[in-house]
């Protein structure tokens, strides 16, 4: 899933609590995709990055259809006019 906060929301913590309430109950291995610009972020809640092939078939299914989704949704975007 995505976690997203409303531009008025932002810098109040929600982001934080949010995360802390879904990672307190779990016992096993918790993987994350995300973009490796905002990675680092993550590392306060004992993240860190691995090699793909590290991670269990069905998280590299789907960070590959993530993949797959952005670039087709690049292409689908209409031409920018040129100037």
């Amino acid at each position: 899933g995505s976690l997203v906060v409303a531009p008025a929301a932002r810098g109040q913590g929600i982001a934080t609590r949010l995360i802390d309430s879904l990672l307190a109950p779990q016992r096993e291995r918790v993987l994350m995709i995300t973009d490796g610009r905002h990675a680092g972020h993550f590392r306060r809640w004992g993240f860190r990055t691995i090699d793909a092939r590290e991670a269990p078939r069905s998280v590299r299914f789907n960070h590959r259809m993530g993949r797959l989704g952005r670039l087709l949704s690049l292409l689908r975007r209409p031409a920018r006019p040129r100037a």
